[in-house]
């Protein structure tokens, strides 16, 4: 009897199987493991015990995508990221979704579920791409088990000074919907890391631009800091050649010495005039404390120090010359100075501008760090057409942590923080999502909408990133406070180096200048 009524009743297929179908349906196809996994760092990126869709792998549309984390019992927890560019003061819980779909979750749960994931995804237009800048890392993954049953221990990278995992970062990209990501180490362009970057931004739907963050040295061993995007490997080659081996790098990625600021733009500005690259102005006024201050490392800022440019004193006329030349211009940085703190600027000329660009385009006169740059990033578009870019700096990037009420803990992520997008307007005729070389032509020519978005709200004082977005989740306190560790122990390290190699060498010169100042 038992065995009829049971041929006689519906065979209720796995809710896995049923949202997998629904998604399809939707327009977001499942990412395919089992590319990924004929290397085993695949596994890292894609666990076994997750799915992942993109909007993206349909090769023309943006990234959109869910990852989908199955829980034992074979429960299904859904999230997704809002990328709604007007939502500044959402709570977490609406831009950073969550549906649990239990194995008797009825079709209409599904439905219901997939239908916010597809509202969601409305909000970022097919031919609206988001783009990460500004990014480094600290070591390729965490652990693996390699073919041959090896565990691999990854080694921290010496041409850059994150101290976040590589494979994190490409995971938490994917979530926040990124489609080009920069991965733009100091001083430095790695063959190898740039062809990983390229499988796994081939198979998982998001294309790298090959970058890096470049020194200009001023006041060696430091200087502004710009970001070089370009073409293809080739040209990062050129570059590598004609300029990063002409000079010397230090312990410490972000220190370079031995060709003079003048003559790397003289080189850049060729490179550019061919669209071989684009360049970028790098947290242009920069000050990460009242005890330390940096103003060197940034293009606008360092007009408060003594350095001389072609053997005249850096002038804030001499700046706008300069500046005027770039693409883009970074508009808030999230790995700078974030405590209530003006900085102090001796430079009259320079402090009585910045207090007018406050005033101009904030309404206040405050002199804290990435209102400043907020407030400079709009003038030179306004005045000159240059872009603006959202960079993140990244370099603690957090992994997807387990929720023990089941998925992920997700939050306090910078990529949650602002977005910088790209947006090719509708008489632009294209077959295909833009490849990286394609972009970099875009951008040149100006024929795209380039801008960055901050989740930013004004206080009194000043404005600041929206509190939902910029707090770290309390199950995520101790490893960040961990990576905060390591990245002070690391750039304590590198500095220590760098010093007794120039007292050992008689550069006593540079000393002076290793903080910026």
């Amino acid at each position: 009897m038992a065995q009829a009524l049971a041929r006689e009743l519906p065979c209720r297929r796995r809710v896995e199987d049923r949202v997998v179908d629904a998604m399809a349906r939707a327009g977001f196809p499942l990412l395919r493991r089992n590319v990924l996994y004929e290397k085993p760092i695949g596994r890292i990126l894609y666990p076994e015990n997750e799915l992942i869709f993109n909007r993206g792998l349909d090769g023309k549309s943006s990234n959109f995508c869910v990852f989908a984390k199955r829980e034992e019992d074979g429960t299904l927890v859904l999230h997704h990221y809002n990328p709604d560019q007007t939502a500044i003061t959402l709570k977490r819980e609406q831009f950073i979704r969550k549906f649990v779909l239990t194995e008797s979750a009825s079709d209409k749960e599904i439905d219901d579920a997939v239908q916010q994931i597809k509202d969601d995804a409305a909000k970022k237009k097919p031919n609206q791409f988001f783009f990460a800048p500004h990014n480094h890392f600290g070591a390729v993954s965490p652990p693996y088990v390699d073919d041959l049953g090896n565990e691999v221990k990854p080694k921290p990278v010496k041409f850059d000074d994150g101290v976040s995992f590589l494979t994190d970062n490409i995971r938490k990209a994917l979530f926040y919907n990124i489609d080009y990501y920069a991965l733009s180490s100091h001083n430095s362009y790695a063959r190898r890391i740039a062809d990983f970057m390229h499988w796994v931004g081939h198979l998982m739907g998001m294309a790298p631009i090959p970058s890096m963050e470049l020194t200009l040295p001023l006041k060696e061993p430091n200087g502004p800091h710009i970001l070089l995007w370009m073409k293809d490997g080739k040209v990062a080659d050129r570059v590598k050649r004609t300029i990063l081996d002409k000079g010397t790098k230090l312990d410490m990625p972000s220190y370079f010495v031995g060709i003079p600021m003048e003559k790397i733009l003289k080189i850049l500005f060729d490179y550019q005039r061919n669209n071989l690259l684009a360049l970028a102005l790098a947290h242009p006024v920069n000050f990460n404390s009242p005890n330390l201050p940096i103003p060197v490392v940034g293009m606008f800022s360092a007009v408060d120090t003594d350095a001389l440019y072609e053997d005249e004193p850096l002038t804030l006329r001499k700046v706008h010359e300069i500046a005027r030349q770039f693409d883009s211009v970074a508009m808030w940085n999230t790995s700078l100075y974030k405590k209530r703190h003006e900085m102090h600027i001796g430079n009259d000329e320079l402090r009585d501008y910045l207090r007018y660009l406050n005033h101009k385009h904030i309404g206040n006169k405050r002199l804290w760090v990435n209102q400043t740059n907020f407030a400079l990033a709009h003038e030179l578009h306004q005045k000159y057409g240059v872009y603006t870019h959202f960079e993140t700096d990244e370099h603690k990037t957090m992994p997807f942590v387990d929720d023990p009420n089941g998925g992920y803990v997700i939050g306090g992520d910078s990529l949650g923080m602002g977005m910088t997008v790209i947006e090719i307007p509708e008489n632009v005729t294209y077959i295909k999502k833009p490849s990286p070389s394609q972009i970099i032509d875009l951008i040149r020519s100006k024929a795209v909408d380039m801008y960055g978005i901050v989740f930013a709200v004004k206080r009194a004082e000043a404005i600041t990133v929206y509190s939902e977005r910029a707090a770290i989740p309390d199950e995520l306190r101790a490893k960040n406070a961990k990576y905060e560790h390591v990245g002070v122990m690391r750039y304590a390290g590198m500095l220590i180096k760098d010093l007794f190699s120039f007292l050992f060498t008689g550069q006593d010169e540079r000393i002076g200048h290793m903080p910026g100042d």
